[in-house]
């Protein structure tokens, strides 16, 4: 294990102590941390297999959509810490990291990110969640998730934050509103950011202004 698995090893830990969380280590990775015990037999993934469901099961019908309420009534606690120490050490950004320990739910928030980064990040920890969480683990399991790295997970993840964000047909109700489809201005409805937003319309095949 490297000097700085051993600074994020440490700085995770007293992050579990804060957030009330039992915690136990048994070995890191930079991109996703799982630590797990599990029950022998079939890993359970979550009815919630895209973007279109979660919406679907809240009743979202509005934009900027509101995922604090979302992590709200799915039980997951949303804190914001300063994650800065880890990024010094790791030297790579990290944006928000997922805790799960039997029923308690965490998503923990980089505090030094603009609004904008932090839904997305929120969004993000969902789509590790739904997607990539074992729903079968037993009681004294814990999965911790941060963004630090490209992986197949990272993109899935990154993915299911964009469409919660901006639903497709949001997005295409709201492009029909402009005259002229300045990417600011759809950002700005959206409240997410204009890179955001671009990747957004890029996968729907829209054309937009970068201003």
């Amino acid at each position: 294990m490297t000097s700085a698995e051993n600074v994020l090893i440490k700085f995770l830990e007293r992050l579990a102590r804060q957030l009330s969380v039992w915690y136990y280590r048994t070995r890191v990775k930079t991109t996703i941390l799982v630590i797990v015990k599990q029950r022998e037999g079939v890993c359970m993934s979550s009815p919630i297999k895209n973007a279109s469901d979660l919406l679907k099961k809240h009743n979202i019908t509005s934009i900027p959509i509101d995922v604090e309420a979302i992590c709200r009534e799915e039980g997951i606690n949303i804190s914001y810490a300063d994650l800065r120490e880890v990024e010094e050490k790791h030297k790579k950004p990290i944006s928000g990291i997922l805790l799960v320990t039997g029923d308690k739910k965490d998503i923990v928030v980089n505090k030094n990110d603009i609004p904008e980064r932090k839904r997305f990040t929120i969004a993000h920890e969902l789509g590790h969640y739904f997607r990539h969480y074992d729903h079968s683990a037993s009681p004294d399991s814990m999965m911790i998730s941060f963004r630090s790295a490209r992986t197949e997970k990272e993109y899935e993840a990154d993915e299911f934050a964009a469409k919660l964000l901006m639903p497709k047909e949001y997005v295409e109700e709201e492009y029909k509103k402009l005259t002229v489809p300045y990417i600011s201005t759809l950002a700005k409805e959206f409240n997410v950011l204009k890179a955001a937003m671009a990747y957004r319309l890029d996968t729907l095949g829209m054309r937009y202004i970068q201003l």
